[in-house]
């Protein structure tokens, strides 16, 4: 995928969460992961997995972004998704 198809990707996710389409965000930032690991999509995709009542392709999301911070070296940033990951997992099923 070329970069001007991934940043319309990440422009239309962006659009989609404003105008509360958390499902279709979540569809297009998993997409984008597919083609480029990021561990900052990956957070933002288990955002909209959590927006999009989705708890478990949330807690993938957050465990992906943790290991995509760690093998980064950003160790503060993955303690902050594993945060995120132990309230999801603290989080009443809906």
């Amino acid at each position: 995928m070329n970069p001007q198809t991934l940043r319309t990707l990440r422009r239309e996710a962006a659009d989609s969460a404003l105008a509360g389409q958390f499902k279709r965000a979540a569809q297009l930032y998993a997409r984008i992961l597919s083609v480029e690991p990021d561990a900052h999509t990956a957070l933002r995709l288990a955002h909209h997995r959590v927006r999009a009542h989705d708890l478990a392709g949330a807690c993938e999301a957050a465990e992906l972004a943790i290991s995509l911070f760690e093998a980064a070296g950003l160790s503060r940033h993955a303690e902050a998704a594993r945060g995120m990951l132990e309230q999801l997992t603290r989080a009443p099923a809906r």
